[in-house]
C-alpha cells in the first residue's frame, strides 16, 4: 500500500503480510480504522463490485490511495452493536434458530397437541410400499371411515361398495340395518392377498380408500394400522398445519415463544424444540451430538454442529438460547456476531475485523484468537483493529497509529513483530511494557447506598466488575430498576438504534446543530433570502438536497449483496441545496460547519458559551477526532456511548444516577483513562456513577467495586 490519505492518514506507505494476522492498534482517531475500513474495505469491495460490473456502482468512491497491490476479496467484520428487537433472541442473533427451524421443519415429528399421538403424512407411493413390505400371503383389508347418518349406506351403495364395518363387526351393506348417528363406520374398499404381483391393485385401492375416508386409509390385517396422506389426528380428529420451517418463527418474550400448539408439539429425536430452545447452547450441542444419522438432515446437522462447537469453544456454553439479545453482555454479544459470520469455510480471503476481542477476558480473548487463527490456518488474511493484549501477543505482525487522534495521529510510529512493540515508547508500547499507569478518578469516599442487594456508594464512580458471562449487564439493569425514584435523573449511557441514523451525526444528536442553525439562520445572507433555522435542517424539506434527503449518499441495493452508498450526484456530498450554501457563518458553509472535526469546531467556533460547553464535553470524552456532521451509523458503539456521555456532562445539573455498560469497549487504555476522568467530573458534581465493566483499567479508576464470580466451573 502506497499513499494512503483517507481521513486523517498522512500518506501512509505499508507492507502487510498475506496469509498472517495484522492488528492495528493505537489510540481512538489515530488513523487504524481509518486504514483498515475506508481505505482496504472500501477498495476491495469497489474492485469486487466493479469485476461484477454491477450497474450503478461505477460512482463508488475510491479511497484516497495511490496504490494497493495483491489485494485479496474483503470481508469486513465491524462490531457496532445495534439496538436489538424485543423479540430478538441468543438463538436468532446466532442464527441457530434459523438452523433449528429448518431442521423440525423438515425432520421433525408432529404429534396431535390434544392427545400427543404421532401425526405422519404419508404419501400413496409410500403406504402402497409400506403394505407390499408384508409378508406374502398376507390377507389385507382397505378401509375408509366414513360419518354415519340417515341415507349413508343408500350413498355407499349408489358408489359401488358392497361390504362395511360397523362397530367392529363387516358385512354386507344389505345384511346392515340402520346406522345409530355418531356410530364407527368404515367403507371396505377392497379385500386383497399380499403378492408381488399385485402392487397396480393396491395402489388403486389406497387411492380409493383416501378419498373415500378423506385423506385416511386404514389397512386391516391381524392388526390395524392408519395411514393419513396429511397432518390429521385420527383421535381428535384435528388437521394440524404442514410441516414446514416458516412455522417456526421464535419470538422471545412470547408464551411458547410465539409458537402455536401444533409446532410446539413437533419433536426430533424425542425433544420439542421449546424444550431444545429453553436449553443453553452447551446442551443444544449434546442434543445434536445424540442426533442419528440422516440423509435428508447430515449437511443441516454438520453445519448446526460445527456452529455451536464454535460458540462453546468461546467460552457460551452456559448461555441460554431463549434469553432476549438487550439481557446479554456486550462481550457475550460480539463473541455471537463473530462466530456467526466467520462459520463458513472459505479460504483466500481479507477478512478486516473491528476490536474482535473488546471487552473480553484474558480467557475470552483467548478463545477469540483462537478462532482468528483458525482463519489464518484457512488460507486466509486477516487485519483486525484491536489492542487487546492476548490479541497483540498472537499477532504475526503489529502495526500501531499515533501518536495521538485526528489532527495529531494519521501516522505509523511502528510497524513490525509484536515482540518489538514493548520497546518503543508509544501508547501501545507503553501498554505492553506494563508502563501505563491510571489511577482512582474523583471523589472516593460517600454515604453507602443499597440498591438491588448490592453495596453501592453514593456520589463516587462505582464499578460492577467480573469476567464475561457473569451477570454485569443484568445486575445493572436491576440497579436501574431499583433506583427508581431514588434520583432526581436517571442518566443511561446506552443509546437505542432509533438514533444511528443515516442524518443523524453528532451535531444534532448533543444539540451542535440546532445551535448553529439559528446561528446561521441570523446571518445577514440568510435573511436576504428569507431562511429560517428550519432551512439547515437535514430531516425536513427546505434547504437540503431532496435527491439524497441531506445524507449527501444515495444507498445502490445489491441483493443479496450487502447495500453500497455512493456520493449524491447531485449535492456531491454537500447536503444542501446550492443556494442554502451560500450562507456562511464565521465564513463556513452549512456542510464545512458539519465537516469540521470537533477539536477544529472548539477553536473555530469559540466565543458561544452554550457551543463552548457542548463541544468541551466532546472533546474531554476523546471524541476530538470525530467530525461534527458524521453519520451517526457510522459510529463505534464505544464512540455512541462517548457521544451520549458528553451531552449528559453538557446538561449535567446532579446530583443524577449515571450508568453505562462496559464503557471502555473499543477504547485504547489511555483513551479509557481520559473517559474515567470525566466519568470522575460527574461524580465531582454530586452524580452517583454506575459502570459495568471487566476492564481492569475501568476498575482500577473507579471508587468502589462490586466484584461478580466467575461463571465457568
Amino acid at each position: 500500500m502506497r499513499g494512503a490519505r483517507d481521513n486523517n492518514l498522512r500518506d501512509v506507505d505499508l507492507d502487510l503480510p498475506l496469509g498472517a494476522l495484522t492488528v492495528l492498534c493505537g489510540p481512538s482517531g489515530s488513523g487504524k480504522s481509518s486504514l483498515a475500513y475506508d481505505t482496504l474495505h472500501r477498495e476491495g469491495q469497489r474492485r469486487y463490485l466493479e469485476a461484477l460490473m454491477i450497474a450503478g456502482t461505477g460512482s463508488l468512491r475510491r479511497p484516497d490511495v495511490e496504490a494497493i497491490d495483491h489485494l485479496p476479496p474483503t470481508i469486513a467484520l465491524d462490531q457496532r452493536v445495534r439496538g436489538f428487537a424485543s423479540h430478538e433472541s441468543v438463538a436468532s442473533v446466532s442464527e441457530l434458530g434459523v438452523g433449528l427451524a429448518v431442521l423440525y421443519g423438515r425432520t421433525g415429528l408432529q404429534r396431535c397437541p390434544r392427545c400427543g399421538r404421532p401425526v405422519v403424512p404419508k404419501s400413496h407411493d409410500t403406504i402402497v410400499a409400506e403394505l407390499l413390505a408384508m409378508p406374502v400371503g398376507t390377507r389385507l383389508t382397505l378401509e375408509a371411515p366414513v360419518t354415519s347418518g340417515p341415507g349413508v349406506l343408500e350413498e355407499i351403495q349408489r358408489a359401488g361398495f358392497s361390504r362395511v364395518r360397523v362397530d367392529g363387526r363387516m358385512a354386507r351393506i344389505e345384511e346392515i340395518g340402520a346406522v345409530p348417528e355418531g356410530a364407527p363406520l368404515r367403507v371396505v374398499v377392497d379385500r386383497i392377498k399380499i403378492e408381488p404381483d399385485r402392487r397396480g391393485r393396491i395402489h388403486d385401492g389406497v387411492r380409493l380408500a383416501s378419498r373415500a375416508g378423506r385423506g385416511v386409509v386404514i389397512a386391516v390385517t391381524e392388526a390395524e394400522t392408519v395411514f393419513v396422506d396429511r397432518p390429521l389426528c385420527v383421535h381428535d380428529g384435528m388437521e394440524l398445519p404442514a410441516l414446514e420451517p416458516g412455522r417456526f418463527r421464535f419470538r422471545a418474550g412470547e408464551p411458547g415463544l410465539g409458537l402455536d400448539e401444533a409446532a410446539a408439539a413437533v419433536e426430533v429425536g424425542g425433544e420439542r424444540v421449546l424444550d431444545v430452545l429453553g436449553g443453553t447452547i452447551g446442551a443444544l450441542d449434546g442434543f445434536l451430538a445424540g442426533l442419528p444419522a440422516s440423509e435428508v438432515a447430515k449437511d443441516l446437522l454438520d453445519d448446526l454442529r460445527r456452529r455451536v462447537g464454535i460458540l462453546v469453544s468461546l467460552g457460551l456454553a452456559g448461555l441460554p438460547l431463549e434469553r432476549p439479545a438487550e439481557h446479554v453482555s456486550r462481550g457475550e454479544l460480539l463473541r455471537l456476531r463473530l462466530a456467526r459470520q466467520v462459520s463458513s469455510r472459505v479460504s483466500g480471503v481479507l477478512f478486516v475485523l473491528d476490536e474482535p476481542a473488546a471487552g473480553l477476558d484474558d480467557e475470552a480473548a483467548g478463545a477469540v484468537l483462537g478462532l482468528v487463527r483458525d482463519l489464518v490456518e484457512q488460507g486466509n488474511t486477516v487485519v483486525a483493529v484491536d489492542h487487546h493484549p492476548v490479541v497483540l501477543a498472537g499477532a504475526d505482525h503489529v502495526v500501531e497509529f499515533g501518536p495521538g487522534a485526528g489532527p495529531h495521529g494519521g501516522t505509523v510510529v511502528y510497524a513490525g513483530p509484536v515482540a518489538g512493540l514493548a520497546e518503543q515508547d508509544t501508547a501501545t508500547g507503553r501498554l505492553f511494557a506494563g508502563r501505563l499507569e491510571g489511577g482512582v478518578e474523583g471523589p472516593t469516599s460517600g454515604e453507602a447506598l443499597d440498591l438491588a442487594g448490592r453495596r453501592l456508594v453514593r456520589g463516587v464512580v462505582n464499578v460492577v466488575s467480573g469476567p464475561s458471562g457473569s451477570g454485569k449487564t443484568v445486575l445493572l439493569k436491576s440497579i436501574v430498576d431499583a433506583a427508581s425514584g431514588r434520583f432526581e435523573r436517571l442518566v443511561d449511557a446506552e443509546v437505542g438504534s432509533s438514533a444511528k441514523h443515516k442524518r443523524s451525526s453528532p451535531a444534532t444528536f448533543t444539540g451542535v446543530w440546532s445551535l448553529l442553525r439559528d446561528l446561521l439562520a441570523q446571518t445577514r445572507e440568510a435573511r436576504i433570502q428569507g431562511f429560517d433555522a428550519g432551512t439547515f435542517s437535514l430531516n425536513t424539506k427546505g434547504g437540503r438536497c431532496e435527491t439524497c434527503q441531506g445524507a449527501g449518499e444515495v444507498r445502490v441495493v445489491l441483493d443479496p449483496l450487502p447495500d453500497v452508498w455512493l456520493t449524491c450526484d447531485v449535492c456531491h456530498g454537500r447536503r444542501f441545496q446550492t443556494d442554502v450554501l451560500q450562507v456562511r457563518w464565521k465564513g463556513l458553509a452549512p456542510d464545512e460547519l458539519l465537516a469540521l472535526d470537533i477539536e477544529e469546531a472548539h477553536r473555530v467556533l469559540a466565543g458561544n458559551p452554550k457551543l463552548e460547553r457542548i463541544l468541551r464535553a466532546l472533546r474531554d470524552v476523546g471524541l476530538g477526532y470525530v467530525q461534527l456532521g458524521r453519520p451517526a451509523d457510522t459510529l463505534s458503539g464505544g464512540e455512541f456511548r462517548r457521544l451520549r456521555l458528553a451531552r449528559e456532562l453538557a446538561r449535567s445539573t446532579g446530583p443524577d444516577l449515571v450508568v453505562a455498560d462496559d464503557p471502555s469497549l473499543g477504547l485504547h487504555p489511555v483513551d479509557t483513562l481520559a473517559l474515567m476522568k470525566a466519568f470522575g467530573r460527574l461524580a465531582e458534581a454530586g452524580a452517583t456513577v454506575v459502570l459495568a465493566s471487566g476492564d481492569p483499567w475501568v476498575v482500577g479508576a473507579a471508587a468502589h467495586a462490586v466484584r461478580l464470580a466467575d461463571p465457568r466451573p
